[in-house]
């Protein structure tokens, strides 16, 4: 009854957010200049981007309707929208000041990615008593150990083949640091955001950049070596080298995937 009430739970709120996206998708649009674009940080340790937009009733500012822990990722996301670009953005019915981002096909990942979860919650008792019926559920059920392993490592896998691509593909330069802080990244872990100078094809780009595992911040006016997304270059890292410290994420999901898959060939085994 728990896991099926936690199902119920997460199914209300999967409704209520693809609802809420539909809603806003069904919104009479405004079409809008882009003036200019920012990152800006929120209150949470992440970072949210802004548009300044002209329409035929004045000057707007809109804002992303999700965040990201790295201001690069969001810039990203400004660089597709640049000054002079003209977008259709919803107008909310009740409030014509309120405009929101135009919605991708993306935006529903989440949504979809809730009401599987709550699925799974609705057949893991299900399972439970079916394999409690089968002489070869200790097999199964290592089975399905494995798999969950297979796929972790395959996960560790694609990171470190697209972290090895940054490594490969980005040029390098040096920069120079204007200012750096302290943001926080979770309840126990903080890292270091960056604002750097550094020139590219002759045009002197300024990007703020962030660090997860830095603690240390980053004197103004020192130089230092980064890499740039080809055709983005206020895209860039500081980050990137052939270090562990760089693939720890990938190395974790592979040993833990690896462990996993241990575990389920030793319990078909049993």
């Amino acid at each position: 009854m728990i896991f099926w009430a936690v199902a119920l739970m997460l199914l209300a709120v999967a409704g209520w957010l693809g609802w809420s996206q539909h809603q806003v998708a069904g919104w009479a649009r405004v079409s809008g200049q882009v003036l200019s674009s920012q990152v800006l940080p929120d209150a949470h340790g992440k970072y949210v981007g802004e548009v300044t937009v002209r329409t035929a009733e004045g000057e707007r500012r809109v804002r992303t309707s999700w965040s990201s822990q790295l201001s690069s990722d969001m810039q990203a996301t400004l660089d597709q929208a640049p000054a002079g670009a003209h977008l259709a953005f919803p107008q909310n019915p009740d409030d014509a000041r309120d405009l929101r981002w135009p919605p991708k096909p993306q935006d529903a990942i989440l949504p979809w990615g809730v009401g599987l979860g709550a699925l799974l919650f609705v057949f893991i008792p299900v399972g439970v008593v079916a394999l409690s019926e089968r002489k070869d559920a200790i097999q199964i059920a290592g089975g399905i150990f494995m798999l969950l392993g297979l796929g972790m490592m395959g996960g560790g896998l694609v990171l470190a083949y697209q972290r090895v691509e940054v490594l490969r593909q980005w040029p390098e330069v040096e920069g120079t640091v204007i200012s750096s802080w302290e943001v926080p990244r979770g309840r126990r872990i903080w890292g270091v955001d960056a604002e750097i100078a550094y020139v590219v094809d002759g045009v002197e780009v300024r990007s703020v950049l962030g660090s997860r595992g830095r603690s240390q911040l980053l004197p103004a006016g020192r130089k230092h070596l980064l890499r740039y997304q080809p055709g983005h270059p206020k895209v860039a890292t500081f980050e990137a080298s052939w270090s562990a410290g760089y693939f720890w994420e990938c190395l974790v999901l592979g040993l833990v995937g690896l462990s996993t898959c241990g575990l389920g060939l030793g319990v078909r085994r049993l």
